[in-house]
């Protein structure tokens, strides 16, 4: 798979895309000997429907994101430092990731 945009000429503001990209993979999580489907089919989700509501809702998700973003890394700072909180971010995102 490949994609390509033309951002014709770029000032110092920059120029941004964004891609939607994804896979179904039925059965995401291995817990305890269960099968477990995608958090987002709790609610009987379809595919396309997930898609659908992860384009409409993006600028809404990313300013979640960033201000969970913020605040995690105000409160870790405080804790212990800028490097204890950069440290304890990349361990959170790991986990969370897994």
């Amino acid at each position: 798979m490949a994609t390509t945009w033309d951002l014709g000429k770029t000032g110092t503001q920059g120029a941004a895309v964004w891609a939607l990209v994804a896979y179904d993979d039925i059965y995401s999580i291995r817990y305890f000997e269960n099968d477990l489907q995608a958090w987002w089919r709790r609610n009987g989700m379809s595919f396309d429907k997930m898609l659908l509501t992860a384009y409409t809702d993006y600028d809404r998700l990313k300013n979640t994101c960033n201000a969970f973003n913020i605040e995690l890394m105000s409160d870790l700072e405080v804790a212990g430092g800028k490097p204890y909180a950069q440290m304890c971010a990349l361990v959170y995102r790991q986990c969370l990731g897994s």
